[in-house]
């Protein structure tokens, strides 16, 4: 299925409720908390990216800032020149327990980093500023708004939106049948796109041929990456 407009997603919706002029006010709303449900599911294809110029090293820093939208780290590099190196992830009280002061251990080429809250730390610390650091990851789509009509971020799941906004309006209205008949309608079509979306998949719900770690050193070629920036 082609992926549709704001609008005429909520066309769909409307529909499914019964064409009520009433509810037409919160169908975007209930679109959009279909599109947050969806993307949380899965690192969807359309959602990963290739971004090579949000982070750029400074020598010795400690805290780098995340990258908006940011959902899931599925490759880290660290490129200096000709050289290249992938960085492993470990667990934030892991990297406390290890290196609690990263910034007497000396500088050299990152190979390890962690993620704590809205904070990247790489070790050892970067030697070298202006060290490009390639990320590869999952992003939050952006909302749809009312003022601009944009197309479906996520490719292949117009149905699953607008199964599981159906399932919200028909929940606000007290409707529970019918809001768990729609929710089914929405874990089947995410079903049916996980299965031709393929990798890259974080394994939620087991979709996609079992799990790959996230925030971990995974692989460029799970999926043609688009480049983000210039």
């Amino acid at each position: 299925m082609a992926t549709l407009k704001r609008s005429e997603l909520t066309t769909h919706i409307l529909f499914n409720l019964g064409n009520r002029s009433s509810l037409s006010t919160y169908a975007i709303n209930w679109l959009n908390f279909a599109l947050h449900d969806t993307a949380n599911m899965r690192n969807w294809r359309s959602m990963c990216h290739l971004d090579t110029t949000s982070l750029v090293t400074e020598a010795g820093k400690v805290y780098y800032p995340l990258i908006p939208k940011l959902k899931d780290i599925l490759d880290l590099q660290y490129v200096d020149g000709t050289l290249t190196t992938s960085l492993q992830y470990i667990e934030p009280d892991e990297y406390r327990k290890r290196y609690p002061h990263p910034e007497n251990d000396g500088n050299g080429f990152p190979t390890l980093y962690t993620w704590e809250g809205e904070w990247l730390r790489f070790y050892p610390l970067a030697q070298q500023s202006g060290r490009a650091i390639y990320v590869y990851g999952a992003f939050w789509p952006d909302d749809f708004d009312a003022l601009e009509d944009t197309y479906n971020p996520l490719e292949h799941l117009d149905g699953a939106l607008i199964a599981k906004a159906c399932a919200y309006g028909y929940a606000a209205q007290d409707l529970l049948e019918k809001e768990q008949s729609w929710h089914g309608k929405w874990i089947t079509l995410c079903r049916q796109a996980a299965r031709r979306d393929g990798r890259p998949t974080d394994g939620a719900l087991g979709w996609g041929g079992g799990p790959t770690p996230v925030k971990r050193l995974g692989q460029f070629g799970d999926v043609p990456p688009l480049q983000v920036g210039a």
